[in-house]
């Protein structure tokens, strides 16, 4: 699995949308553009707004909070990462209106990517 051609290109298509993550000024303090270098660079920050948690944990997709709100299970974040926990992505309700940021097998394709490793290939 390659980050550059399997996840970048998911998470460009899904993330980097002007009400998401493509805007430095709206980009709710996680920066997508189409380029797989920044992508990753910014995948392996730590939450601006929940420091104890990084957006990606190699080897750890359940603690990874990327995963945990694209599953809709951000509940999961320490209780101090109070804005993180109350918005699920994308934004709405995905349990009533069925809405997910991703396909399942895409989802579960990042999932992967974290569980293996998280490399930059």
């Amino acid at each position: 699995m390659s980050f550059k051609d399997d996840v970048a290109p998911l998470l460009a298509t899904n993330c980097a949308l002007a009400a998401c993550h493509s805007s430095k000024e709206s980009n709710l303090n996680f920066y997508i553009t189409y380029e797989p270098a920044q992508i990753y660079a910014e995948l392996m920050k730590a939450s601006p707004t929940c420091s104890s948690s990084k957006f990606v944990v190699p080897g750890k997709p359940d603690e990874s909070m990327v995963m945990l709100k694209m599953d809709n299970e951000q509940e999961k974040l320490p209780e101090s990462c109070t804005s993180a926990r109350r918005s699920e992505m994308p934004p709405g309700d995905p349990p009533k209106s069925g809405n997910a940021l991703m396909a399942k097998k895409d989802r579960d394709l990042v999932r992967r990517w974290i569980a293996q490793g998280a490399k930059d290939n």
